[in-house]
């Protein structure tokens, strides 16, 4: 091998390397992955940090000890919860895209929240407190996935279909891996 090659290859695993290292460390690798679509660790990571500060806000607005949330047990049932969150949201999203165009259901889900927020002044300042997020944070972690659930259970609904039924057998058929020691995939849910 000639210096100038073994340059290149050097040059070629330095930048992969440091390329690897930069989408590791703003978590940009999967931790999940549902029939070929990834979860990655920044979302579930988004998605911990709002339920997080959900459950927080709740027990400190009701007066209740925040011990209880803050040991590990409870920190690893909130992400289990939430990862199984967003692989139903994924099953979901696939699922509408087979039966509606993506830009259609995408525009009747910003019309559901643009009804919300116009009924609800108090709706940002409610995000920020309650969540901890901004509310285009929230609309894409809690209310954009919550819109296209909506969607798929009025379209069912409309078919006669059982939408909580759908979504058992999805779960059911569905090929999910799971890139965690503490979490695993077991009898449809995620499982410690």
């Amino acid at each position: 091998m000639s210096f100038k090659t073994s340059l290149i290859l050097f040059c070629a695993f330095i930048v992969s390397g440091t390329g690897i290292y930069i989408l590791a460390h703003n978590g940009l690798y999967p931790i999940a992955i549902v029939n070929l679509d990834v979860i990655t660790a920044k979302t579930m990571n988004e998605d911990f940090v709002a339920a997080y500060n959900f459950f927080k806000n709740t027990l400190t607005a009701s007066g209740s000890d925040l011990q209880t949330l803050n040991n590990p047990q409870s920190l690893m049932e909130i992400k289990r919860a939430m990862l199984d969150k967003l692989i139903a949201d994924a099953l979901i999203i696939r699922e509408l895209g087979k039966r509606v165009d993506e830009k259609e259901f995408n525009g009747i889900a910003e019309k559901n929240i643009l009804k919300i927020t116009e009924n609800n002044a108090n709706i940002k300042e409610a995000a920020k407190k309650i969540y901890g997020l901004e509310f285009e944070d929230f609309k894409k972690i809690v209310l954009m996935p919550e819109a296209y659930r909506e969607i798929l259970a009025g379209r069912m609904f409309l078919n006669q279909e059982d939408f909580s039924k759908w979504l058992g057998e999805a779960r059911a058929g569905a090929n999910v891996l799971i890139f965690s020691s503490q979490l695993q995939w077991k009898e449809n849910s995620v499982k410690f």
